[in-house]
């Protein structure tokens, strides 16, 4: 299967497909949330589950598609700012909105952990990640269950930043590097 996947470039084709459903303002944004967390979750099982090739895997993932710093990224950005309204008029937070987040700050753990310079890399695409410490949690605390999923939310998001290091210095990695 994953010599499959590799040979098809599948991933890079379901990452193009859901980059123009999010530019399509008629899409329903459960739907793209959906597709966005069933391909994270069948590239992640593909990782747990391959007997071999675990890491060409990631590789692949991290440095011949789009998927985590294109489309994944988008998607993030996106779905913290629908975080923050959701918080700011104090409606109720959709729990797809934070299952989406959750998935993919751990798919971004996962497919960046130990790749070092290539996944130091993806720290100029992660730069809005710093805006969701601003997010105002007053709202929340009272409520033991929305707290406790803000919290492995934030724990989440801490492990991707620590892979992708972005929580050193702006002086250690130069944007020049980073554009074509």
């Amino acid at each position: 299967m994953l010599q499959l996947m590799l040979r098809l470039k599948a991933i890079q084709v379901i990452s193009d497909v859901l980059i123009v459903a999010m530019e399509d303002k008629d899409e329903d944004i459960a739907t793209i949330i959906s597709g966005f967390t069933d391909t994270m979750q069948m590239v992640l099982n593909i990782y747990k589950f391959a007997s071999s090739s675990g890491t060409q895997w990631r590789q692949h993932i991290l440095l011949s598609t789009t998927f985590l710093d294109g489309a994944t990224t988008a998607l993030i950005q996106t779905l913290l700012l629908a975080l923050q309204c959701s918080m700011e008029e104090k409606q109720n937070i959709p729990g797809a909105l934070l299952y989406g987040l959750n998935l993919s700050f751990k798919f971004g753990t996962i497919t960046s952990y130990h790749l070092g310079k290539a996944g130091n890399e993806l720290r100029g695409y992660c730069t809005f990640f710093h805006d969701a410490f601003l997010l105002s949690i007053k709202s929340i605390v009272n409520n033991a269950h929305l707290s406790g999923q803000f919290m492995v939310l934030y724990v989440n998001l801490l492990h991707f930043m620590c892979n992708v290091d972005a929580l050193s210095d702006d002086s250690v990695l130069s944007n020049v590097d980073l554009l074509p």
